[in-house]
């Protein structure tokens, strides 16, 4: 007899799983009612009866059984309920994180055996008697009750997923990961595996309270299995594009905000929708965030109830500082607001001599040009920023190419030494003695590249898995050299593909050359790009990597997080595997390496961006000859003054020319200063630098003049003491005190002068060493009032 449960009340989706539902046909929708549990309390006498049904059961572990099922059904009638399900409910047994403090009461202490109360609460999974929460079956263990309970469900069904499982190669602790992730939902809904849907596993996401944005292990793999299965839909995404965030349209984007003004609120809807066929939808969904966040909703809480675009001075004066375009920290932010909202109003007032609708909302800007003059000025500071940096970095590029050259032979040379010797072997690589790890089973032959392989540094014990820094190594080689030759965005260098790479056959010398087709991404211009001979080499050691020994590029969906849009199947170049899943690097994992490859340099101070590779492509390029316009061309910019923002080059014209002004200055000089000095000069030279390091510091008297002095380097002004030799100084004033004393006791009038002339010196020499110089602040002039007359 079989009991169906009513489920337990339903809980909010979080905003990805949430989010996930909103996809047409990715998912099954749930049901509208979940099937009631019989009025009628399931017997005990039939569970006991059903345990003999139950398979993997001997004679011993059933009277286990029957004792297990008799103590916790004897707890189960403490609290009242018109079947098990309801008493486990209502009972707080889902919550219980210690079994033993609900069912200590229900049998003597002595006779209590947990094990056969965990094997009793496995037979009732079975027998679908009760239907914990995934929470609860997240915290307990029941490996051989969900042995069971698979064989109860559809024996057949586990069969094929194990055949699926071998079919993919994955490793024995992911498939029983799988198998656990699809074996909850069994036990929590009394469904059989062909009933599951797609929402039965994001409630097993949701059920299991893992942090957001991670997923429970074996949960992609059990999805992809249902897929393979036909238990979903064959159109049914990833789960993996399935939990992203979705794209909402306009409006649900301006009621993200929840404005008070509804009429304002569908202006915005309006104007917003009048705009987006002209721009990407990034740009739309900023635009939206500063007219209805920064702007509108600002205004609606200072001021509840405004409800017109007509702004008083006032208002829009405190508005406007509350934007923010005088804050130091972020003015760019600011200013683009101002901007947005000042084209907000303009376009209205232009709209309305063709539209009656514009013509109610057209008001008066309350954003003038003087308050968006200032961002010239930033973009000024921002591009000699940007060119500044460039300058630092040009310098660092050929270290960093031979950096992650080296860095990626290094590793490729560390998996060869580690397979050359036998598990629990040392080996010598780079000047270290390492072990190779041993495990109780590695399959070198596991064609997913699932296979493990650890060198373990016997000082320190730390293991070292060599596979992902080599795959790590690898891709940052690749991206590295493509930014390097190429100069792409970094969204770009995701999308290309292996059809983008194609040849042309010169018509004068008939020599073929390699050519990258760059797809349309943020100008939507298509353009085609020369490839080196070091850049068809990296590419070409890419597609053997991806293609990992089979005929074609697996065919993969590249997730736009800008667009949030998915790309039809592509061969993408740049794909690697994670987990038992292939995917296209994404722009932080590109980020990420870029970091690791400057950090293995030894400047992980410095900030590199893939973008930044950008700019040095373009100052090299012009350095080297290149015109600025055939490199606008190169880098896709439609205006050329976009790429002289990118170009940091020095101006040479100005150096030149202003050298031939010194040599023309230099001719009107007489030419005995100009001409080589013989060998006791260079002598005399040398030796007068050698000779002003005294006692005290240094002499600064210039080249040619003699001492004024006559050596008293104690009383002479152009002596540069030195603070280190501060306690000589002092015992220097010490002992001329110590002399002065004594030329008074014994009438040696002649020295005390001279003494006392020293003491001076000294004493102002040591106030130097120790001064601090205090400028204080200066001081305002007061305001000049104006002239009443």
């Amino acid at each position: 007899m079989r009991v169906v449960a009513p489920p337990p009340a339903a809980q909010e989706l979080s905003d990805v799983a949430d989010a996930a539902l909103l996809v047409a046909g990715s998912v099954d929708p749930p049901a509208a009612e979940w099937e009631p549990w019989p009025g009628t309390l399931l017997r005990e006498g039939d569970i006991v009866d059903g345990i003999s049904t139950i398979p993997l059961l001997t004679d011993k572990r059933q009277q286990d059984a029957v004792r297990g099922v008799r103590i916790v059904l004897a707890a189960l009638r403490r609290t009242e309920g018109a079947c098990w399900q309801q008493r486990w409910k209502d009972g707080g047994w889902d919550e219980a994180a210690d079994l033993t403090a609900m069912i200590s009461d229900t049998v003597r202490g002595s006779a209590f055996k947990s094990g056969e109360v965990m094997h009793g609460l496995g037979i009732l999974l079975c027998l679908d008697a009760i239907r914990p929460s995934y929470e609860w079956l997240g915290r307990f263990r029941f490996s051989a009750g969900f042995e069971r309970l698979r064989l109860v469900r559809d024996p057949d069904f586990f069969a094929a997923v194990h055949a699926a499982c071998r079919a993919r190669d994955v490793t024995q602790t992911q498939e029983q990961h799988a198998m656990r992730m699809l074996t909850f939902p069994l036990a929590r809904t009394g469904k059989k595996p062909c009933e599951l849907t797609g929402q039965d596993m994001l409630d097993l996401w949701q059920g299991l309270l893992f942090r957001r944005g991670q997923r429970p292990p074996g949960l992609t793999l059990a999805w992809d299995l249902l897929r393979e299965l036909d238990i979903l839909a064959p159109d049914t995404p990833a789960l993996h594009d399935v939990v992203r965030r979705q794209r909402p349209n306009v409006s649900e984007m301006v009621d993200f905000y929840g404005l008070a003004c509804q009429d304002v609120r569908d202006l915005i809807v309006r104007y917003a929708s009048e705009r987006a066929p002209a721009i990407d939808y990034n740009t739309t969904r900023q635009l939206i965030w500063k007219l209805a966040s920064r702007f509108w909703k600002d205004l609606e809480k200072h001021h509840p109830g405004i409800c017109s675009l007509h702004l008083p001075h006032e208002i829009a004066d405190a508005w406007k500082k509350r934007a923010g375009h005088d804050n130091p920290e972020r003015p760019y932010e600011g200013y683009s607001v101002l901007f947005a909202v000042r084209s907000f109003y303009l376009d209205i007032s232009q709209w309305a001599l063709h539209d009656a609708y514009w013509a109610r909302w057209a008001a008066p800007c309350p954003i003038s040009l003087q308050d968006t003059k200032g961002v010239a000025k930033h973009r000024k500071h921002v591009t000699a920023r940007m060119h500044q940096k460039v300058r630092q970095l040009a310098p660092l590029l050929p270290q960093l190419m031979s950096s992650v050259e080296d860095r990626l032979r290094f590793q490729e040379q560390f998996i060869d030494r580690t397979r050359a010797v036998a598990p629990g072997k040392e080996f010598s690589h780079g000047g270290r003695t390492y072990r190779r790890r041993h495990y109780a089973v590695i399959d070198e032959e596991d064609k997913a590249g699932l296979r493990r392989l650890h060198a373990t540094d016997p000082d320190s014990g730390k293991h070292i898995d060599l596979l992902h820094a080599e795959e790590r190594a690898f891709w940052t080689w690749a991206v590295v050299n493509t930014f390097f030759y190429t100069g792409v965005r970094v969204e770009e260098l995701l999308e290309i593909t292996q059809t983008a790479l194609t040849t042309l056959r010169l018509p004068d010398s008939g020599e073929t050359v390699p050519l990258l087709q760059i797809v349309p991404s943020k100008t939507d211009a298509e353009r085609v790009l020369l490839v080196p001979p070091e850049l068809a080499h990296v590419l070409a050691k890419v597609k053997q990597r991806v293609r990992d020994g089979q005929e074609a590029i697996p065919l993969l969906q590249r997730w736009d997080a800008h667009d949030r849009v998915l790309s039809p199947p592509l061969p993408f170049l740049f794909q690697r595997r994670s987990g038992v899943q292939r995917r296209v690097l994404t722009d932080g994992y590109v980020q990420n390496l870029v970091n690791d490859a400057l950090t293995a340099l030894g400047h992980g101070e410095l900030k590199l961006t893939p973008h930044d590779f950008r700019r040095l492509f373009a100052s090299e390029a012009v350095s080297s000859g290149l015109p600025p316009h055939i490199v606008a061309k190169i880098l896709g910019h439609e205006h050329l003054s976009t790429t002289e923002h990118y170009m940091a080059v020095y101006p040479e014209d100005m150096f030149r020319h202003y050298r031939s002004f010194l040599a023309r200055r230099r001719q009107l000089r007489p030419s005995e200063e100009y001409r080589d000095p013989t060998p006791e000069e260079w002598e005399e030279f040398h030796q007068h630098f050698a000779k002003r390091k005294v006692e005290l510091g240094t002499c600064g008297r210039g080249y040619g003049t003699p001492c004024a002095h006559e050596h008293a380097c104690l009383r002479c002004p152009l002596l540069q003491p030195d603070p280190a030799q501060k306690h000589r100084l002092n015992e220097i004033i010490s002992n001329l005190h110590e002399r002065l004393a004594e030329a008074h006791e014994r009438g040696w009038l002649g020295e005390v002068e001279g003494l006392e002339i020293s003491i001076a010196a000294a004493e102002r020499k040591l106030a130097d060493m120790t001064r601090q110089i205090n400028l204080g602040m200066p001081a305002i002039p007061p305001r000049r009032q104006p002239d009443s007359s």
